[in-house]
């Protein structure tokens, strides 16, 4: 049953900021904490990656270039397995996937890809994929299964979730630490689906939240740019839309998967939010300005969430 709740600059040197994008842009699925290995492997859009394996972060080359959010997954003991610009699956030495081209997907939406685990397989993954500029493939996920093709994996699907969409998603565990949630927001709407992912697969019908600014395209070309970011915690959510320039949080329930309660903490044309992350202990959310604008540098801006309604820019 689909169920509808309607809602009660530190740094501006151009190196570090488009270091802080790129981090920004990686869709990694859940903290590392609690997840053993899975995130030992970082995925970057410029040919390269971080292997976090011995500790100390270390290089390695991936084969994409150009593109935009990127996931990439390592198995239980920390070895990658694959990773994904939402239009492409690469097996961990660079090659292709079987049934990991020409996906639904586009490179250029801001959280292109992100992969979630099965919950009763070790070698079973979901593939979210997001089109760009709210077209018409919407938010779609595919199986990937490690058995087949000799051990290399292989691509199954797609199957649609929401056929009108922003390029924002994100994901967190259940609160009974066994299954997940998948959060994506509708275009032209202030609706967030939350998809659960269980012992049964990735259920269809979603948990909708009517919260929070509409996402619509009256600021212009962009509104459905920026991204989406849950908390280690599970308990914040927060999205940037970058034409307005709103920084939206609210509480989310990773039990039931209800979005409420949004604060907004900056807004305006000339902010132009585009990336998110939370601190791993959540108590505090920083966003990156994609573009300067007279006094207004690009740069990260933090907030401290014990004092949620308070800017407490650096």
């Amino acid at each position: 049953m689909r169920k509808v709740h309607k809602a009660k600059s530190l740094m501006t040197k151009k190196t570090l900021l488009r270091l802080f994008s790129c981090v920004l842009l990686l869709a990694i699925v859940f903290p590392v904490a609690g997840q053993g290995f899975r995130a030992n492997h970082w995925a970057f859009p410029s040919l390269n990656g971080l292997d976090f394996s011995a500790g100390n972060p270390t290089s390695y080359s991936t084969a994409m270039t150009g593109e935009m959010g990127v996931s990439a997954i390592s198995d239980e003991d920390g070895d990658l397995l694959f990773y994904s610009n939402g239009n492409k699956v690469w097996e961990a030495g660079g090659a292709i996937m079987s049934g990991g081209n020409n996906l639904v997907g586009d490179p250029q939406a801001t959280q292109s890809s992100l992969i979630v685990p099965a919950t009763l397989s070790n070698t079973r993954y979901y593939l979210f994929v997001n089109d760009a500029n709210t077209g018409p493939n919407g938010f779609q996920y595919y199986d990937v299964e490690m058995t087949l093709n000799g051990g290399n994996g292989g691509v199954v699907g797609p199957t649609m979730l929401l056929d009108s969409t922003t390029e924002k998603m994100a994901a967190t565990r259940h609160g009974d630490d066994w299954g997940y949630w998948i959060v994506a927001h509708k275009w032209e709407s202030d609706e967030f689906h939350a998809f659960l992912i269980d012992d049964n697969g990735v259920n269809s019908s979603p948990v909708i939240s009517a919260v929070g600014i509409e996402h619509l395209n009256s600021a212009g070309s962009g509104e459905e740019t920026g991204q989406m970011k849950i908390s280690p915690d599970g308990r914040w959510l927060a999205t940037c839309n970058f034409s307005s320039g709103y920084v939206q949080l609210f509480r989310f329930d990773n039990t039931t998967g209800i979005v409420s309660d949004p604060i907004t903490l900056t807004s305006g044309n000339s902010v132009f939010p585009f990336g998110l992350e939370f601190s791993a202990d959540s108590k505090k959310l920083f966003y990156g300005r994609r573009v300067s604008n007279g006094s207004n540098p690009a740069g990260i801006h933090q907030f401290d969430l014990d004092h949620a309604s308070v800017d407490c820019l650096l």
